[in-house]
């Protein structure tokens, strides 16, 4: 697959023109819905097989402009093969300290395949096939990290288009929303402690530590203002 976020016919048709004169891919076709419209030969070499490409222009439907061609390379096998599951990475005591977290803070856990790379913990979808021996910068969803007998979750479960994810959800007013992401605490009466989201006008945008009446700040450092 290759895919763009621009509307470059230098980066679309013409890089996949080139791609099937060099190497002798052949370009499959792609259903086209919702929007969707063939990409065009005449800004490229005018091969019609370039209509099997698709294009995705703002004006057609909710999104930026995008472009996405399907590859294949001649005498590839195309058969599906069996996927050889992620290997389990979670240690037993990492297991309990994010079961600890999902059952004080979460409304649900996550489905998929778990890996660990270096203290921090990535779900993937279940038929990933093992990556333990692939180089990538973030390979799932960032759940979070295991500190020293407890796991922290990340800022992307801030952003999660997941409703209800954690069992707490604050939505803050102008002030408080100014006041956070200085890197300063919120309060909330609430007794105990758990992680919780907090979201304006109801969007989330960061994830807080209720520690009895006292959110504290978890905002990224790198992120604050």
């Amino acid at each position: 697959m290759y895919s763009t976020c621009t509307f470059s016919p230098e980066e679309d048709e013409q890089i996949i023109a080139w791609v099937k004169e060099t190497y002798g891919f052949a370009i499959e076709p792609i259903a086209k819905t919702d929007g969707m419209v063939d990409g065009h030969p005449e800004w490229a070499n005018d091969d019609p097989e370039l209509t099997n490409t698709a294009r995705l222009f703002p004006h057609l439907l909710v999104g930026e402009g995008h472009f996405v061609a399907k590859l294949v390379k001649p005498g590839e096998l195309t058969e599906d093969h069996p996927v050889v599951p992620v290997k389990a990475t979670m240690t037993k005591p990492q297991s309990t300290d994010f079961q600890t977290f999902v059952t004080t803070s979460l409304n649900q856990s996550f489905a998929g395949q778990f890996m660990v790379r270096k203290e921090q913990l990535f779900v993937l979808p279940s038929q990933v096939p093992d990556l333990m021996h692939v180089r990538l910068v973030r390979p799932g969803i960032h759940l979070g990290m295991f500190k020293k007998n407890r796991f922290e979750p990340s800022h992307t479960l801030a952003t999660l288009t997941v409703p209800h994810l954690f069992k707490q959800e604050f939505d803050v007013d102008d002030a408080e929303y100014q006041r956070y992401r200085h890197g300063e605490t919120l309060v909330r009466e609430l007794p105990g402690k758990q992680f919780v989201r907090l979201t304006k006008e109801h969007k989330g945008f960061a994830i807080g530590h209720l520690v009895n009446d006292t959110i504290k700040n978890l905002y990224p450092k790198g992120l604050r203002v």
